[in-house]
């Protein structure tokens, strides 16, 4: 089973939106991508959505 995210960046100095569409394998593999997204974009808000 593939699990498709779509990522939503929004900065909240710079005032721009950033999507992204990542493919993965596992659920497992999608938390721990979220999770190191907003360790890394930590001026970022994220918002996700898994399709299946």
């Amino acid at each position: 089973m593939k699990y498709l995210l779509k990522v939503k960046i929004k900065s909240k100095y710079l005032g721009f939106h950033k999507q992204e569409y990542i493919e993965f394998n596992s659920y497992e593999d999608v938390m721990i991508y979220i999770c190191n997204k907003q360790i890394k974009y930590n001026n970022y808000e994220i918002y996700a959505r898994i399709n299946l």
